[in-house]
């Protein structure tokens, strides 16, 4: 497996200055948002420095999608876990870089060329 769609159960914003470690590298982060649905989680961190993003990735074995955008998306993400329609998370072990959540369709296959 890939992929793994799961809809969204609960649903956290923090809008306060944090530093995590990555890949034993402090990161600032100006906010961050947790989602979770059933044994699922998918993290959103949310960076000043919109060059240096660090890569988003699927840990497979603790069921932990992890993305990081720029501070000025934060509005939006927060907007979107408001919403009152379904919130699907997506992972993708194989393209983190589709990591993702979405609005009412969970993401089920993607075909490339």
């Amino acid at each position: 497996m890939t992929g793994k769609s799961f809809l969204v159960e609960s649903c956290s914003v923090n809008k306060e200055l944090t530093s995590i470690y990555w890949h034993d590298k402090e990161i600032k982060a100006r906010g961050h948002m947790v989602c979770s649905g059933g044994d699922y989680r998918f993290l959103v961190y949310f960076l000043d420095d919109k060059k240096n993003l660090p890569d988003p990735e699927f840990i497979k074995v603790y069921k932990l999608g992890v993305v990081f955008e720029p501070f000025s998306k934060m509005e939006d993400y927060v907007k979107m876990s408001e919403e009152k329609a379904p919130l699907y998370a997506y992972l993708n072990y194989e393209k983190p870089e589709l990591n993702c959540i979405t609005i009412n369709k969970p993401v089920r296959k993607l075909v490339y060329f």
